[in-house]
């Protein structure tokens, strides 16, 4: 099996269970959905007021696509929503047959039956809310360590 591309996408905020999502390509009313706060959608999508993002958890879309038999996509997939501790749920899984053809473009030879799996994976995310800042802060750069006087520093890059 081969990883032929992976494009991650922008992070989208989690609408909590139970609540109406506003359709997909619609406006909301209220821009602080996305905070966490309630927002109503617009009356054309005739979904019901109170849908809530879940404050802090993003769902990260990845679009993916694997060439290999039809054991080894399907072990892929198992593998990428039960083989680790992150949240992964695959989604719109699209396969396509291959003819048997040599080695092109960066891809092995293929056999008749073997599959082109296109799909998006949802990696997800709880950010700590209580942090300021979900930034990772870079650590203080030390202080260079002190050459002693009678040496020249050997570590210093010849000119």
């Amino acid at each position: 099996m081969v990883l032929t591309s992976v494009a991650p996408n922008s992070p989208t905020a989690v609408v909590q269970a139970g609540s109406a999502a506003p359709a997909a390509g619609t406006a909301t009313t209220d821009s602080a959905s996305a905070a966490g706060t309630p927002s109503e959608t617009t009356p054309q999508t005739g979904q019901t007021a109170g849908a809530q993002a879940v404050r802090g958890f993003y769902a990260i879309p990845i679009d993916i696509i694997v060439v290999g038999t039809y054991s080894n996509t399907i072990k892929f997939v198992d593998k990428l929503q039960t083989g680790s501790p992150r949240l992964v749920l695959v989604s719109e899984l699209h396969a396509t047959s291959q003819k048997a053809t040599g080695a092109q473009a960066g891809l092995p030879a293929r056999a008749d039956g073997d599959l082109q799996l296109t799909f998006t994976a949802y990696a997800f995310s709880l950010v700590d809310s209580r942090q300021p800042s979900a930034q990772p802060t870079q650590p203080a750069t030390p202080a260079p360590l002190p050459v002693p006087a009678a040496q020249p520093n050997p570590f210093v890059p010849l000119h």
